[in-house]
């Protein structure tokens, strides 16, 4: 089989045929911790530009960057944060989150990100979940009234001294650094810190605590959510971190010449890892347009910043685009970034490459549990290679693609893709249990449906788990009263349906099983079989791609084997213990072909819904008679592989009725 060698050197091909690859070894792992990694290239680049918030008015040089971040260090100590301790941070993108990311990590504490979007009950359990002594905290952003938050869960603020919380709610908590300077009992403020800082500032303790760190050992801890239950705390450590930010910056040819336009958040891996840390391996200047993304502004600090790179999602490149005065701000000195987060049609990417001359941008692919970049395209790659997959394997990675058995599929076949190697997270912070259930043997099971082709390029086709619920726009509602069982996914709540939705969430679940093409899709209604209705939520979810579902149709029951209906009765009078013995039929099917030809993998088979991390909201235009849907793993594997020829076998949209998805099988 032919192999293909990559601009680094590395050679990426399938091994024996099957869907296996493994990244180049020839650049060594970094064993440093984040903070040599800063202070080696602050050495490397003394007088350049390192960081410009434009919003705040600061500008700093690689020189100034690290003193600012040890005067913060030394404020922490000052109050007696230490090495281990869990630091908080809930804010937009200010320069104290970025002070904060390093001055935790220079003192070996914990790094706690907290979305932004988080409500009362998520930020309580957020907090307590890792046990949070600190947190530093804006007043406030959009709607959200943070600090008025924190005095709802800890009303103890209003009586006690600074540093000294002992709140019945958050019991672990201990002080609450404000980023303003509005008085409020019970807190510190975050220029207090600094002025403390200074004031105690001991380089030679800084170092001496530095050298007791280890790259090994966690530093960051990034909350995920499914559909179910309370969020997981991935634990991340230096190494992982350190390593995927060098690796992509050198996926993306940046270098110290380069200045990288920032709008994505900084809680997320995109702007933390993607980012700031890429720009800190190669000396490139950071420059944040404000505190959430706003076309305008980030149309603006390009043009006057003259950056020559650009992240973002999908959406955020089509509003820069659509802006109706794009063509007044000078955008020639673009030439690379990367786009993530959903596919990109490649008309826009046409149009990013041409009218935003980012001829050089790359696509990447990862996990927040996987620190978090396991595949990217270079900046060679062809257009329609960086629009139809997520590019190659990442340095020191290896990822296959297994079935449900756990054996690696065939090149180009569909499965689930597994990751090994330094980017893996240490764990679930207090998790052992799902952290056994995510990682076997060293490998990360990411959930996501994959192929990988001859050439090595990855295309991301689908879930196989629970569908994500975006995590910050989870209701509360959702943990009160469904429980462990209930997987559904609000398409489009009614506006008046709270208290039938209570209700019939309360009911008994029982869950019934269609067949797709000849793969279970499992379902949940109430004791009557029809769809549950769910109350609105808040706040809606956030953009999300939802595949069209058709009604079905009266001649599909003769179109159904009495094989499939003697599984769907099956399922039904065992629906408790029927998992594995699903999973197994699936798998007979899958080899011997009677229901599904495994070849080629249809996209159009699943019920997607992707988290856009550009905060638009979920557009509430499903008309169907269901308002809820759900997929689940031991099903939707085999809906991707169905049919080997797409183009000569074409399929109907799908729908949903109160009797289940169904989708016509080609003639």
């Amino acid at each position: 089989m032919a192999t293909q060698v990559s601009g680094e050197g590395a050679i990426i091909e399938p091994k024996n045929g099957l869907s296996y690859v493994r990244g180049s070894t020839d650049i060594p792992l970094s064993q440093a911790t984040i903070g040599e990694f800063l202070r080696e290239t602050a050495g490397r680049f003394p007088d350049r530009p390192a960081v410009v918030f434009r919003e705040q008015q600061i500008r700093w040089t690689w020189k100034e960057f690290p003193e600012e971040v040890d005067v913060l260090a030394a404020g922490f100590l000052a109050q007696g944060i230490a090495k281990g301790d869990r630091v908080g941070i809930w804010s937009p993108n200010r320069v104290e989150w970025l002070l904060t990311q390093f001055a935790t990590a220079r003192i070996g504490a914990v790094l706690v990100n907290i979305n932004p979007a988080y409500r009362l009950a998520e930020l309580e359990y957020a907090l307590n979940k890792v046990g949070c002594k600190a947190i530093v905290a804006a007043e406030r952003f959009k709607t959200s009234m943070y600090l008025e938050m924190l005095q709802q869960l800890a009303p103890e603020l209003a009586t006690q001294a600074p540093g000294h919380l002992h709140a019945a709610r958050l019991p672990a908590l201990r002080y609450v650094i404000r980023m303003c300077d509005t008085d409020t009992p019970g807190m510190l403020s975050f220029s207090d810190v600094i002025e403390q800082g200074r004031a105690t500032l001991d380089v030679a303790r800084l170092d001496e605590i530095g050298n007791t760190l280890s790259c090994h050992e966690a530093i960051n801890i990034q909350f995920t959510s499914g559909t179910t239950g309370n969020p997981k705390g991935a634990t991340l450590t230096h190494s992982n971190v350190v390593n995927n930010a060098r690796y992509i910056a050198m996926a993306m040819n940046l270098s110290e010449h380069d200045a990288l336009c920032i709008p994505v958040p900084l809680y997320h891996c995109f702007g933390m890892v993607l980012a700031v840390l890429a720009c800190v391996s190669v000396g490139a200047n950071m420059v944040f347009p404000g505190e959430a993304f706003d076309p305008v502004a980030t149309l603006a600090a390009v043009a006057e910043e003259q950056c020559t790179a650009l992240h973002g999602v999908p959406t955020m490149f089509i509003a820069e685009l659509d802006h109706p005065n794009f063509a007044s701000y000078d955008l020639s000195h673009l030439r690379t970034g990367i786009m993530a987060g959903s596919p990109c049609p490649i008309e826009t990417m046409k149009k990013v490459v041409s009218r935003m001359h980012l001829s050089e941008i790359t696509i990447a692919y990862g996990m927040t549990e996987t620190s978090p970049v396991s595949f990217q395209s270079s900046t060679t790659d062809p257009l329609d290679k960086r629009t139809t997959t997520v590019g190659r394997i990442q340095p020191h990675l290896e990822v296959k693609i297994v079935d449900p058995l756990g054996n690696i599929v065939p090149v180009g076949e569909t499965g689930e893709l597994c990751t090994r190697g330094y980017s893996v997270m240490q764990g679930y912070w207090g998790d052992e249990e799902k952290t056994r259930e995510s990682i076997v043997d060293g490998w990360m099971h990411t959930g996501d449906l994959a192929t990988i082709d001859a050439e090595g390029y990855c295309n991301i086709v689908g879930r196989l788990k629970d569908m994500l619920m975006p995590e910050g726009r989870a209701d509360s509602w959702w943990r009160e009263h469904l429980s462990a069982g209930d997987r559904r996914i609000p398409v489009s709540p009614p506006e008046d349906s709270e208290r039938a939705g209570v209700r019939r969430a309360r009911r008994k679940i029982r869950r019934r099983s269609v067949r797709l093409g000849g793969a279970a899709l499992r379902r949940t209604g109430d004791s009557g079989g029809n769809p549950a209705v769910l109350p609105r939520a808040d706040r809606p979810l956030q953009s999300a791609q939802v595949h069209p579902l058709r009604r079905r149709t009266a001649d599909d029951g003769d179109r159904q084997s009495a094989e499939v209906r003697h599984a769907r009765a099956h399922d039904q009078r065992t629906p408790a213990a029927g998992r594995q013995d699903r999973l197994n039929r699936a798998a007979r099917e899958s080899q011997s072909g009677s229901i599904i030809d495994k070849q080629k993998g249809c996209p159009q088979a699943a019920l997607l819904i992707r988290s856009d991390i550009s905060g638009t909201k979920f557009p509430h235009t499903a008309k169907t008679s269901t308002r809820a849907q759900l997929h689940v793993k031991d099903a939707i594997l085999h809906c991707a592989n169905i049919w080997q020829d797409e183009k000569k076998r074409a399929w109907s949209p799908l729908k949903t009725t109160r009797y289940g998805v169904s989708a016509r099988r080609p003639k």
